[in-house]
């Protein structure tokens, strides 16, 4: 073996070793700087372009840009790439912490734990992922610029066959006239005019006034108030936990002690954590009512001024506004929006709402009237996990 096989062949088992323990090897990508470790190693570490990345991958996510779309939108804010090295960043696992390892000799392709920070969620590559794998075998898809004449193209679920609308205008011969329609052999077809006035109705009917929001925003207090009182962590429950995690100990140490067979231990252990286990669940779920509650809170905010929003807002605000109500995009019903789609925590602030505005008809505005008509309506704060 000559010596320039054998320094080769050596530095690929050094390379295949780095990046089997999840260090990256080679040119950072966009994003990344090399940086060194703790044992003066080089790593890849988040630089000044990061936010870039993160922003395109959020971007697609919604399957309303396309990729030029987002370049040009990136480019005005400083961050230049080409065509080609953004379809590789959108396809890059490096981003949400993974280190992809070629196949060498028998030993197949893989995807290892990295060492370095991910900036997204692998949820969220999954998300862009799958838009990018839909794209390719779809005969239909066609991304068309942007328009300001069209806030919701890309939003709107055909009610007969289930696809998006697209949105055109056509002319005839002293007009313009633009519609949201579906693609041929579907006929749906509704005017742009009819659908905004409908979406404007909706923005209205779920804005809340001052009183409003004041008054929900107590009712939703006072409801966690009652589940602190229906589910007290008192010093019993503490005791109890203490005491489980003590018998478990003594469990242990009596098998080591050979008092107790293998099976005798695992039943008596398997006991203790399921008790365990449970009593630490009461403990995270109550730990998390602040969480619920600022979310709450932050769709009651949001909700409070939407109309206004959407109305005085760049497409690009309007766009991200619509993606937070109608996570799933959104159909039309009887010349209204189907509520269903909405997001689980404004559909639950706005069917309260819904509740407020007809007891103001009728004169009853109590807060205990509302109250126990939030109670009807199911109010369970730690069922609901979506961001607004």
């Amino acid at each position: 073996m000559t010596r320039r096989k054998f320094t080769s062949k050596f530095k690929t088992k050094v390379v295949l070793e780095a990046l089997k323990e999840g260090r990256y090897v080679g040119s950072p990508p966009k994003g990344y700087s090399v940086g060194r470790d703790s044992s003066k190693k080089p790593i890849l570490q988040p630089n000044h372009e990061a936010h870039f990345i993160q922003e395109a991958y959020e971007m697609y996510s919604e399957g309303v840009y396309n990729q030029r779309e987002i370049i040009k939108h990136l480019a005005k804010k400083g961050f230049k790439t080409s065509k080609t090295v953004f379809a590789k960043i959108i396809r890059n696992p490096l981003y949400y912490g993974k280190v992809f390892i070629k196949a060498h000799k028998e030993e197949p392709e893989q995807l290892v734990e990295g060492i370095h920070e991910p900036l997204i969620s692998e949820q969220l590559f999954n998300k862009v992922q799958a838009i990018l794998n839909k794209g390719k075998g779809a005969k239909n898809t066609n991304y068309k610029r942007l328009n300001p004449n069209f806030p919701l193209r890309g939003f709107i679920n055909c009610p007969k066959c289930q696809k998006t609308l697209t949105a055109s205008t056509s002319r005839s011969r002293k007009n313009y006239y633009s519609y949201y329609h579906c693609i041929s052999p579907c006929d749906t077809r509704i005017s742009a005019e009819d659908a905004h006035a409908w979406f404007n109705s909706f923005l209205k009917s779920i804005s809340l006034d001052n009183n409003s929001y004041t008054l929900l925003l107590e009712i939703i207090k006072e409801e966690f108030k009652k589940i602190d009182a229906t589910n007290p962590l008192g010093p019993k429950h503490y005791e109890k936990l203490t005491g489980l995690k003590d018998k478990l100990t003594r469990i242990q140490d009596l098998f080591i002690d050979g008092e107790l067979s293998k099976e005798e231990y695992q039943q008596a252990k398997k006991r203790c954590q399921v008790l365990i286990e449970e009593l630490e669940e009461k403990e995270i779920k109550l730990g998390k009512k602040k969480e619920i509650f600022d979310t709450f809170k932050k769709g009651l905010t949001k909700i409070q001024t939407i109309e206004k929003q959407y109305s005085t807002g760049s497409l690009d605000q309007k766009i991200k506004l619509v993606g937070s109500i109608f996570p799933q995009k959104f159909e039309f019903e009887n010349k209204k929006i189907r509520t269903a789609d909405l997001n689980p925590i404004l559909l639950k602030i706005s069917s309260i709402h819904g509740g407020l505005q007809r007891s103001k008809r009728k004169g009853q505005t109590k807060k205990n009237d509302l109250s126990s008509m939030v109670t009807a309506k199911g109010f369970e704060p730690p069922t609901l996990r979506a961001e607004i």
